[in-house]
């Protein structure tokens, strides 16, 4: 068997060896034990439907959700009656919220353009180009210098 694009030299003698190895095979205890759990699923039947509900439990099940729709549909007006008063208050204070968010992030725009563009980027840029010097200069050690792998 060979990759597809990878042209080997038949007279190889590693070549030839691998190719005279016999094919390997399952072992004998696999398709029992296969054919095992097949017939231990094939006994179990699947989860019931709905359709395979009594007809008792599918009647009340939709009388149920078409009550739930109703409520909501008709409780939906009650709800806003209840919430409206609250909501001018509500909508007062998070005006108040929204606009000191506006000033923080005014603020941080500014710190941004005085502070990091111009003097922490280029010092993150610095100490991440010698982090990556000092870790392959301490690679290169570890394999020259120290006796590390060298065949």
């Amino acid at each position: 068997m060979t990759p597809r694009g990878v042209d080997f030299d038949p007279r190889d003698p590693l070549i030839r060896a691998l190719r005279a190895l016999p094919q390997p095979r399952a072992p004998r205890t696999l398709a029992p034990r296969v054919m095992a759990v097949v017939r231990a699923r094939g006994g179990r039947t699947a989860p019931p439907t709905w359709f395979d509900w009594p007809v008792g439990w599918q009647v009340s099940s939709v009388v149920a959700a078409v009550a739930v729709m109703a409520a909501v549909v008709l409780g939906w007006p009650m709800a806003v009656a209840l919430v409206q008063p609250v909501s001018g208050e509500v909508s007062a204070r998070l005006a108040g919220a929204l606009h000191r968010a506006a000033v923080i992030l005014s603020v941080s725009a500014v710190f941004f353009r005085a502070v990091w563009y111009p003097l922490v980027l280029p010092f993150l840029a610095f100490v991440t180009v010698m982090t990556v010097v000092c870790a392959t200069v301490a690679a290169m050690l570890d394999r020259v210098a120290l006796g590390g792998v060298s065949r």
